[in-house]
């Protein structure tokens, strides 16, 4: 029983996380657009890549979390949407041409404020402290889209 409510539970937050995220709904979302000159990288509509994605991209990075700033934190009815910018430093290039010291991105979240009374098991944000990441990016008009991420096997 437990696991059939875990799984309902993550299938729900999986839907929730883009719904929550569509553009074209009504309601309040965050405004990812006024920070855009802050990075140099970007997810495809600031989300998380659910499921991982083990495409190949034309640059290849391995970098150091160095934070996650919250931009912004907006309660919309039952629910909160947060966007944070999100940098690795430490940035080893394995492949393709990178000329930044640093990856930085946009990333939306959301989360149910404490009131709704709506519980759900987290699934585990993937921008961790003391942890690197290798990321696939692909240039696309002038600007680097990640097309995929993982934790890196090997730590310098």
């Amino acid at each position: 029983m437990k696991e059939k409510v875990f799984r309902i539970s993550l299938i729900v937050y999986a839907v929730l996380l883009i719904v929550s995220c569509n553009p074209d709904e009504e309601g309040v979302h965050v405004n990812s657009n006024k920070y855009r000159k802050e990075t140099n990288a970007w997810l495809e509509n600031d989300e998380l890549i659910w499921p991982p994605s083990d495409k190949k991209g034309d640059v290849t990075l391995k970098g150091r979390y160095k934070e996650q700033v919250e931009l912004q934190k907006i309660k919309d009815g039952d629910w909160y949407r947060y966007l944070y910018k999100i940098t690795y430093d430490d940035i080893e290039v394995v492949h393709g041409e990178w000329k930044h010291r640093e990856l930085s991105f946009l990333c939306k979240d959301i989360w149910p404020t404490e009131e709704s009374g709506i519980m759900l098991k987290k699934l585990p944000w993937p921008f961790r402290e003391n942890e690197y990441m290798v990321f696939e990016i692909n240039h696309e008009n002038n600007k680097n889209l990640i097309i995929g991420y993982k934790k890196a096997d090997i730590v310098p």
